[in-house]
């Protein structure tokens, strides 16, 4: 299992079990990453003073390029996840030659499906408690359709799970990172 993902010119590694840090040569950008060196942090879950953007906002964070998007759960499935609308976002950036799609821990919401005009080239998908389950997962890669996935868990068998049910339409590396919280 590599520990981490040379696209293009972006490196994507993971940071605990559901945060990420996106490279571009010396900047990086971190995304639901509590410690750790990085250039800029983003969080998916909106609140206080964590640092984020709103469903529709853009910046420009050194190298990146990013855009938030939607992500909530549906309410009418009796979803009890982390985020209600208006809660939680989700993001894609572009850096490098490549462009990277974090979900945020969203349910299976009409706005995914949009994401596929984006074409990504990385997929950043959130397994688990507060996530997607690997079923759920193949449902976003079928819809988005990126180059390649990569898995953001507590559990790698979620991960190992969504592998073989989403290797038909696109390829899923599982990266090596800390599967709990520090």
């Amino acid at each position: 299992m590599p520990s981490a993902l040379k696209v293009r010119g972006c490196v994507v590694e993971r940071v605990g079990p559901f945060g990420v840090k996106i490279s571009v040569g010396s900047e990086s950008l971190c995304i639901d990453v509590l410690q750790g060196a990085c250039n800029h942090r983003l969080y998916t879950r909106l609140s206080g003073n964590a640092p984020s953007l709103r469903p529709g906002e853009e910046a420009s964070l050194g190298a990146f390029r990013v855009r938030a998007t939607e992500a909530y759960s549906r309410e009418d499935v009796g979803d009890e996840r982390l985020y209600r609308r208006g809660e939680g976002v989700g993001y894609i950036v572009e850096a490098g030659g490549c462009k990277v799609y974090h979900t945020g821990a969203a349910g299976l919401i009409a706005e995914l499906a949009s994401a596929r005009e984006e074409r990504a080239t990385i997929l950043l998908l959130p397994l688990g408690k507060g996530a997607f389950t690997p079923e759920e997962g193949l449902e976003v890669v079928r819809s988005v359709r990126p180059s390649v996935v990569v898995p953001l868990y507590e559990d790698v068998r979620e991960a190992e799970k969504l592998k073989l049910l989403a290797y038909y339409y696109s390829q899923v590396i599982i990266l090596k990172g800390e599967d709990k919280w520090g």
